[in-house]
């Protein structure tokens, strides 16, 4: 990594890590041999980081590089890396959860808000 992991999550079955930076990156990294599987370029500070309960979606929450007035959460594909959807919010996006069938994302930010989002 190349600056402070601010964020961690297995996905489901304990195969897969995900770390979000301070070096705006998402990275996928195989738990069993830590070697990275791919790394998604984010454009924010990583804050939090989860996976749906298949693995097939990981939700970020960012907050925009020296700022507190913007963040963002985004749904990604751990398998292609691709950004399948993003949500602005008015203030850094400090925690993401997925609902147990993984329709919902809430989100929890820094101007006091909780915020639901259909994944």
């Amino acid at each position: 990594h190349g600056d402070f992991v601010l964020a961690v999550a297995f996905n489901h079955d304990g195969s897969l890590v995900a770390t979000g930076c301070r070096d705006c990156k998402l990275r996928f990294v195989e738990a069993a041999s830590g070697a990275a599987v791919r790394q998604v370029e984010h454009g924010d500070w990583v804050f939090a980081v989860m996976f749906n309960h298949d693995g097939s979606l990981a939700a970020t929450g960012s907050l925009k590089e020296g700022s507190r007035v913007a963040g963002q959460l985004r749904l990604v594909s751990p398998a292609s890396g691709a950004v399948v959807r993003e949500v602005e919010h008015s203030a850094g996006v400090r925690a993401v959860a997925f609902n147990h069938d993984g329709s919902l994302v809430a989100t929890g930010s820094m101007d006091k808000k909780l915020r639901f989002v259909e994944a």
